[in-house]
């Protein structure tokens, strides 16, 4: 009888034990793990063995603890007991337990029942670079296996209205609008679910996400590895560019079409080799950007000079002039396209034909 009384106080003790401290978390499970397995014992001892109701007791023992455990982590915020954890970064862990999760940010809790939610920290996690982190999961999957991580890299693939595919990449001669060349050994899919809208989206696109790295598997010759509970970061790349030209040797009246969108036409006078550069890395063609919208009219003359003459406009920003005809027609030229360069008459003429019609 002392010797079960003994039995059931040490377990009762290492079931405890762990509410009382927060850290070490893989020795609180194992302490309550222990605890119930040996109190379970403890209770059929110097009695027949019944491997089944050894079982249902353990159960209802574990069940009850799970309860406690759950009310404490709702109502008191403290970690779980039954539970592992993952820690991503100093700022950010995850509590990974059998009904709900629990996301650690700055030791602030936030409780996911079921594994519903996205990553929830308002802690922006240190950014990776593709090229590195993708041979790192490959090499040491077990040690990255739950990890949230902030992936910068390039769109490889868009599948559908929710999956990105990003490929490390290297750079290539050719960098106009984004180009890269990939490296399709490796494959890292990630599940946005429906909360984006992907059309905004193209290949060779530079994206920063955060997600969760949930599996892997390998598929002819190339490995994937499946990311998710992610979101996708508003990058600052796309919001400050330069706009690179060259000047044409001859300027003459004449102009050149660079692009037409729903809302305007655009030509230039006088300028050759349009581009948008966001970084060293990406580069793009003006008729590029505007076609798919990246560059708008609004967001070229959002810090321009303005005056108005005769239903023209006139922008004038730091490199270049933009003129506004009455009509849609958008002229891009040097700074000596003013409101007096005639530039915008056969668009104006045809629209006065046309009314007059």
């Amino acid at each position: 009888m002392k010797g079960k009384l003994f039995l059931v106080t040490i377990s009762l003790i290492m079931i405890i034990a762990p509410f009382w401290f927060k850290d070490y978390q893989l020795l609180r499970l194992a302490l309550a793990l222990m605890g119930l397995i040996l109190l379970t014992l403890a209770l059929f001892l110097n009695k027949k063995k019944n491997v089944f109701k050894m079982t249902i007791v353990f159960l209802s023992f574990f069940s009850e603890l799970f309860l406690i455990d759950y009310l404490l982590v709702s109502f008191l915020e403290l970690p779980p007991i039954l539970a592992i954890k993952v820690t991503s970064s100093k700022d950010v862990s995850t509590y990974n337990s059998l009904l709900y999760r629990v996301y650690n940010c700055q030791d602030n809790q936030m409780l996911d029942h079921f594994y519903r939610s996205v990553y929830a920290c308002n802690v922006i996690l240190d950014e990776t670079s593709i090229n590195t982190i993708s041979n790192e999961i490959l090499n040491n999957y077990g040690k990255y296996r739950e990890k949230f991580f902030n992936i910068q890299g390039k769109i490889s693939k868009i599948q559908g209205t929710n999956i990105l595919e990003l490929q490390g990449y290297e750079q290539t001669d050719n960098k106009l609008n984004g180009h890269v060349a990939f490296k399709d050994h490796i494959t890292v899919q990630v599940d946005l679910g429906n909360r984006y809208d992907l059309s905004d989206y193209k290949i060779y696109d530079s994206v920063n996400i955060i997600g969760r790295i949930a599996s892997k598997s390998k598929k002819n010759n190339t490995t994937y590895i499946y990311v998710k509970d992610a979101i996708l970061l508003e990058t600052d790349l796309y919001k400050t560019y330069e706009l690179v030209f060259d000047k044409a040797s001859e300027c003459t009246n004449n102009l050149n079409i660079i692009s037409k969108t729903d809302e305007y036409n655009f030509y230039s006078q006088c300028l050759n080799n349009m581009y948008i550069k966001y970084d060293e890395e990406n580069i793009y063609e003006l008729s590029y950007v505007l076609t798919d919208h990246r560059m708008t009219f609004k967001k070229m003359i959002e810090k321009a000079i303005v005056t108005e003459k005769d239903g023209l406009t006139l922008y004038e920003t730091d490199k270049l002039n933009i003129l506004k005809c009455q009509t849609n027609n958008v002229i891009l030229g040097d700074k000596s396209l003013t409101l007096n360069s005639n530039v915008c008459e056969e668009f104006d003429a045809k629209k006065l034909e046309d009314a007059i019609d």
